[in-house]
């Protein structure tokens, strides 16, 4: 339009008019234009305060967080570790540590670091509190203490990026800490590093043992050996690399002083001496007193017959004197002296059992023998024969199942339906022993995730956890397809929390009442309550452009409205330009 207008003047005078108001809309379009400039100006500017200081999660609390509130620092962290508490209800922090490997010069020495699941070529493992129902799910019991952990596939969350605390554990394995919620993360294929094996000890004839680093190869080794209460210099260090056991030199061991040995073993990679056997002390060697007299005797063996036909237990017993017990071998041959089954029990105790299960039905012959460092024993009254007849075979199995209904909306199969504020949902636990021996069982259910849309109404006398949302019922003998039932009914809220989603816990108030029992998985949805909380949903599946991506849309956008703001105002100042010229150029003619 520019052009032809400017080619078209100077034949048609008339078209001067139409000049004038193209001028008046480029300089309105120039205006709006500066605006355009300005606000793109401004949300660079955001942009550019949102990559110096990310935004982080509203909470980062979650039934799922090893550490309930997640860590603020490394100082944080490691208060917590050494306390063994978080402040919230969870006293197993040190003993979930320890099981991991990661003791506090481990958390001393970790670095700040941002992390994602692709990291380690995407080997990444998180560990949490909450069974989530990932095919990629494990479950690890921590000892010493009821609590059980779920390991899965970081990937399984999100693609990160997570700030993390990240370091070496004991063995030089990888390990992170996720600061919003606490959670543990491993390399799953990273493997430790073995430190060379040392077994050395000493008597008065040798110094005896091995000395090999983990791949077989021999370890170079040295020894000090001297008498006590004579000059140092009287020892030196003795090459006994491949001579173990080595000899004690007969003029030490002929000392009537404490002749004094010192081992050290030299690490192949690094070139190190390290101490293996210090200040050993042995002698004075020249008399030796006799050895204790032993006395070592089976004295029975007996068969405790059990109400499972097939599955019998068998106690034996053992008298040992000046030496102690190792183990117990027990054999079991049937009529034609086939060997049924062997056992090794290591003990120290007099005493110990053994319970095997023979299926078919016939006599059979158990002996037994105890084991010490001077041989085995065995006796008469350590055989016993046993008669099996109709042998069944015990198995306790348990099934556990969930089943939910919407009382209020008359569902009866609850499961990815959408439930409305203040309906009433009913749980039904149901735990079968689908074995033929009684067993015991404990029944357990985690309703943390269910109670953040809902308030708990029944729950059949169980104990309720208020720190972790467990409802507890405790230990329940079920016989042989006995059927024990629990129900839980709760309430949805009447108004719908719009709390954002946990970062240590993606599934916690996400809209969803996900319970999880056995290997059945319930969820039951409800409506979000406000603008904000719908949008999350969407917020959450964004592509994650990250600061890069987002800089250099921000820039492209920014040129291009710096282009046609200043190609606007060349316009309108060839305009001005044009019509004074054309103005002239008529007033002179």
């Amino acid at each position: 339009m520019f052009k032809k207008l400017v080619t078209n003047l100077p034949f048609s005078p008339g078209l001067a008019s139409q000049v004038s108001f193209y001028a008046k809309r480029l300089k309105q379009e120039e205006s709006i234009r500066r605006f355009g400039l300005l606000f793109v100006a401004l949300s660079m500017t955001a942009q550019s305060f949102m990559i110096i200081s990310p935004p982080e999660a509203a909470i980062a609390v979650g039934p799922n967080n090893i550490i309930y509130s997640g860590v603020t620092s490394k100082d944080d962290l490691l208060q917590k570790y050494l306390n063994g508490s978080d402040g919230n209800g969870h006293d197993d922090i040190k003993q979930i540590f320890d099981y991991y490997k990661i003791n506090e010069t481990s958390i001393m020495n970790a670095r700040e670091v941002s992390i994602a699941s692709t990291d380690r070529d995407g080997n990444l493992r998180s560990i949490g509190r909450y069974k989530q129902g990932f095919a990629s799910e494990t479950t690890v019991p921590i000892p010493g203490t009821t609590t059980t952990v779920y390991e899965r596939n970081l990937s399984d969350w999100n693609g990160g990026p997570y700030r993390a605390l990240e370091g070496e554990r004991t063995d030089g394995t990888y390990f992170a800490v996720l600061m919003s919620c606490g959670n543990l993360v491993i390399d799953s294929e990273d493997e430790p590093e073995r430190p060379p094996e040392f077994s050395i000890s000493l008597t008065c004839e040798a110094i005896v043992g091995k000395a090999f680093d983990p791949d077989g190869d021999e370890v170079p080794l040295r020894a000090w050996i001297r008498v006590v209460n004579e000059p140092k210099t009287t020892g030196n260090w003795i090459d006994i690399t491949g001579k173990l056991p080595y000899t004690i030199p007969e003029n030490l061991k002929s000392s009537e002083n404490v002749t004094r040995v010192s081992v050290e073993a030299q690490d192949i990679d690094t070139g190190q001496w390290l101490p293996v056997l210090v200040g050993a002390e042995v002698g004075p060697c020249l008399d030796p007193p006799p050895p204790p007299v032993t006395k070592i005797a089976c004295t029975s063996l007996r068969w405790i017959d059990t109400q499972n036909v097939s599955l019998i237990t068998l106690e034996a017993k053992a008298f040992v004197e000046n030496t102690l017990v190792i183990a117990f071998n027990f054999r079991i041959v049937d009529s034609q002296n086939s060997v049924v089954a062997t056992k090794t029990i290591e003990t120290d105790k007099t005493t110990t059992s053994y319970t095997v299960d023979l299926e078919d039905p016939g006599t059979y012959t158990a002996t037994v023998a105890v084991v010490t460092d001077q041989g085995n024993q065995t006796s008469e009254s350590c055989e016993e024969t046993i008669i099996i007849s109709n042998p069944v075979k015990p198995v306790f199995e348990i099934l556990r199942n969930k089943e939910a209904s919407n009382i209020t909306q008359q569902i009866e199969d609850a499961n990815n339906t959408v439930a409305k504020p203040g309906d009433n949902i009913e749980y039904r636990l149901i735990t079968r022993n689908t074995g033929n021996v009684a067993g015991d069982v404990d029944i357990k259910e985690n309703m943390s995730d269910v109670l953040e849309y809902s308030q708990l109404l029944e729950a059949q006398d169980a104990k309720y956890h208020e720190g972790t949302g467990i409802l507890d019922w405790g230990t329940v003998e079920l016989q042989p397809n006995e059927t024990d039932i629990r129900i839980v009914k709760v309430r949805i809220n009447d108004s719908i929390p719009a709390t954002a989603r946990s970062a240590g816990d993606l599934a916690s108030y996400d809209l969803v009442l996900r319970n999880v029992y056995g290997d059945d998985v319930v969820n039951i949805k409800v409506p979000c309550s406000s603008a904000g909380k719908c949008v999350e949903g969407i917020v959450q599946t964004l592509p994650n452009t990250g600061p890069g991506l987002s800089t250099f849309i921000n820039t492209i956008l920014i040129m291009s409205s710096v282009f046609f703001y200043m190609r606007n105002r060349q316009t309108s100042r060839e305009l001005r330009l044009i019509k004074s010229e054309y103005n002239y150029s008529t007033q002179g003619a």
